[in-house]
């Protein structure tokens, strides 16, 4: 798309600014994204990606009635809304987003200028701060009502279900991979008593629905480029009502890790104890007095739920011939699925320490 077809979606949007460049934005995976610098702002226009989100109303309408929320609650507080939140611009016809000829649907947002940081660079300071993000974000949420929020992906972390996708897969043997995989599978379904846990624990009401954001990995955390504060959680598309265990599982799952996600070696993926400690303690500092005493009882293993359920999604995926998440190599999908096996496997070494961190603070 070129300056001027960008420039003129842009002017679609109640900004009262007048574009003048338009570079495109690397890094993300889903949607396509351009930096709009104006006269008076500077703004980020997102492409939705309506094959992957084949509802954008759903999306849009959850991500502004969140961030209005949010707002709010930080206005009250005499804080600049701007500092957390991601300004959702409306079109000149007052709709979070806009529609072309072509049937593209584009957002705008105000643009957050900061830094999101490498893996490799994750240190105590990083991950307490991601542990505040995260946890400001519960807090800030958490009178905002579930179930005004539409459920965008039914089933999202539905651990149990992941498992059992897994075994049917491994049955079905679609790709004619089971052979090959039957003894990881089998290591990866043997995780499944526990993980039903924090289902079972929402049917019977002591973990809440909340709205929670659902990818919180530490990527979509937008950080100071000289404080190193953690300054926005980004990302939206996913947010719906859910358990905040899996968002800071996820977080933790994400951020402890001391190889990259898709390592080819699993041996050099280990679970890094002393960034989970700082991760809890940013978010406890933030969000502690919103839990449950179930919910302070799960926070040390929702990780290690998280973990188990990517490796099962993973391996599922390369059983099925590698259809659903993008791979630049072969046998990618079961690389993943090691790395994340064996990241569990840490975690599950660590729970009485990660249960202490969490006791130290409650």
């Amino acid at each position: 798309m070129n300056t001027q077809e960008i420039f003129s979606i842009f002017s679609q949007f109640d900004t009262g600014d007048v574009p003048t460049s338009a570079d495109v934005m690397r890094g993300g995976h889903i949607n396509d994204t351009y930096k709009i610098t104006g006269k008076h702002g500077t703004y980020t226009l997102q492409r939705i990606n309506t094959n992957v989100f084949t509802r954008p109303s759903d999306i849009m309408r959850n991500i502004l009635l969140v961030t209005r929320h949010m707002a709010e609650k930080i206005a009250s507080k005499d804080k600049k809304a701007e500092a957390f939140v991601p300004t959702v611009f409306l079109s000149r016809n007052g709709e979070p987003y806009i529609t072309t000829e072509e049937g593209s649907c584009y957002r705008l947002l105000r643009y957050v200028d900061g830094i999101t940081v490498n893996q490799s660079d994750y240190n105590e300071n990083i991950l307490r701060e991601a542990g505040r993000a995260v946890g400001m974000f519960h807090s800030l949420t958490f009178d905002l009502a579930p179930e005004i929020l539409v459920n965008v992906i039914p089933g999202f972390h539905d651990t149990p279900a992941r498992l059992f996708a897994l075994h049917t897969a491994l049955n079905d043997d679609k790709a004619g991979r089971a052979a090959s995989v039957r003894d990881i599978a089998e290591e990866i379904l043997s995780y499944k008593s526990i993980c039903g846990s924090v289902a079972h624990a929402i049917e019977d009401g002591s973990v809440l629905l909340r709205v929670t954001h659902n990818d919180t990995k530490i990527d979509n955390i937008i950080f100071d480029r000289k404080t190193g504060k953690a300054l926005c959680l980004i990302d939206l598309d996913t947010v719906m009502p859910g358990s905040l265990l899996y968002d800071f599982g996820d977080a933790v799952r994400s951020g402890t890790t001391s190889g990259a996600e898709d390592e080819p070696d699993a041996r050099k993926v280990s679970f890094l104890p002393d960034l989970y400690e700082a991760f809890a303690d940013g978010y406890l500092k933030e969000a502690q007095a919103l839990l449950t005493p179930r919910e302070l009882e799960l926070l040390p293993i929702s990780p290690l739920l998280v973990t188990i359920e990517c490796a099962a999604r993973f391996l599922t995926d390369y059983l099925c011939g590698d259809v659903y998440f993008k791979t630049s190599r072969p046998h990618q999908n079961l690389d993943r699925a090691k790395a994340q096996l064996s990241l569990a496997k840490g975690m599950e070494r660590h729970l009485p320490l990660m249960r202490r961190v969490i006791e130290k603070r409650a």
